[in-house]
């Protein structure tokens, strides 16, 4: 499965993105994707190992902004970064290789202190690669 987009909504802290806007239609963004477009929730259609990635920009944040992949809605056990940088519009990226479960879930949100960019400048992908 395959799939990738970016969010229109729910850019600011502790919410989870959600709305997308998907891409590469003929990638494999479709009902078996396990992506959902309007929660932003990545549910493993079967159980696999998954290269998972969320990329952002900061809008108006602190300069210590934290963005997440949760796992089963959980931040704490999920891979996040800090954006380091001051002021706004500071790249982050984040990339993680998870072995899912079917039914396993993953979603995108900034979880302390600052706001993402709205729409375009945020994206989440992801692929099964065994």
């Amino acid at each position: 499965s395959f799939f990738a987009g970016y969010p229109n909504g729910n850019h600011g802290e502790g919410n989870v993105w959600n709305s997308y806007t998907t891409t590469e239609v003929a990638g494999g963004n479709s009902t078996n994707s396990g992506f959902n477009a309007a929660t932003g929730r990545f549910t493993a259609p079967k159980t696999g190992c998954y290269i998972l990635t969320m990329s952002g920009i900061t809008s108006s944040g602190s300069s210590d902004t934290r963005f997440a992949i949760r796992l089963n809605g959980n931040t704490s056990a999920s891979h996040a970064i800090s954006d380091r940088q001051t002021g706004s519009y500071s790249p982050t990226v984040v990339s993680v290789t998870w072995y899912l479960q079917q039914g396993d879930y993953a979603d995108c949100m900034v979880y302390e202190s600052g706001n993402a960019h709205g729409g375009s400048w945020n994206h989440f992908a992801g692929v099964q690669i065994a």
